[in-house]
């Protein structure tokens, strides 16, 4: 493409497919094209093939096609929503504060150093939050979720979830299925709503980290703890929490927020 508003479509081959300094329009076609962008608000889609799709320095929209394509955001600092469609991706977001969406699929998705939603979609996907306060959601699909630096925010959602905080302030939710949780460094926050399955907290720290049960157990009376091998067992009366290296001593009221 040049310097205008180019509209650039591929063949039945794998093309090269390159677009300009305007807002511009490249869609791949039945081949495993290489699609890239350069600066302005550039729509780029793969369509068939395998295709790899990066964009520019833009606010670009990306859509992968139905093969296992690789799709990035690109060096810019722009707001990329990039989309993985069938197939089994592998999504990076860029610099800027970007959205992704895994959709079907077991897709391998990365934030990169931007404020970054990220969306697993169905299947078994791996998620990393990287740099940046980042959101994360797993949905279906038993997912990993890693947080990164930054204050995160973690959602297993369905199927039986590894979540890790890693870095930061983190808040981490494992959703329905049974989940293990690791929060990381720094004071996390740990939530359950009613139907939460059978979940296990490698890192729990009383005093730092806190338990908040949405709609479960109305306050610390209503909890049932026993000791368990390797931890403390909690019931809250809509699943069970597992803390790990911890003794019935460790914990008190104080750990738990009730809403």
């Amino acid at each position: 493409g040049g310097d205008g508003n180019d509209t650039i479509s591929g063949g039945e081959d794998a093309d090269l497919l390159g677009g300009g300094a305007g807002n511009d329009i490249i869609l791949g076609g039945a081949g495993s094209d290489t699609i890239y962008a350069s600066s302005g608000d550039d729509s780029l889609e793969g369509n068939g093939g395998q295709d790899t799709i990066w964009g520019g320095r833009g606010n670009d929209l990306i859509r992968a096609g139905a093969q296992d394509d690789e799709i990035g955001g690109g060096a810019g600092n722009g707001r990329d929503s990039l989309w993985g469609g069938d197939g089994n991706d592998t999504i990076w977001g860029g610099a800027g504060h970007d959205l992704a969406y895994g959709e079907t699929g077991a897709d391998l998705i990365g934030g990169g150093s931007g404020m970054d939603t990220i969306w697993g979609g169905d299947g078994w996907d791996t998620l990393y939050g990287g740099y940046g306060d980042d959101s994360l959601m797993g949905e279906g699909g038993a997912d990993e979720v890693w947080g990164g630096n930054g204050n995160d925010s973690l959602s297993g959602d369905l199927g039986d979830d590894s979540l890790s905080g890693g870095a930061g302030a983190d808040t981490l939710s494992g959703g329905a299925g049974d989940d293990l949780l690791t929060g990381g460094s720094n004071p996390d926050v740990f939530l359950f709503e009613t139907d939460h399955g059978t979940d296990r907290i490698t890192d729990f720290t009383p005093g730092t980290d806190r338990l908040r049960l949405l709609g479960t157990a109305g306050d610390f009376d209503d909890l049932t703890l026993s000791a368990t091998t390797g931890g403390v067992l909690i019931d809250t009366g809509d699943g069970t929490i597992v803390l790990e290296g911890l003794s019935l001593s460790d914990l008190g009221a104080a750990d738990f927020v009730f809403i």
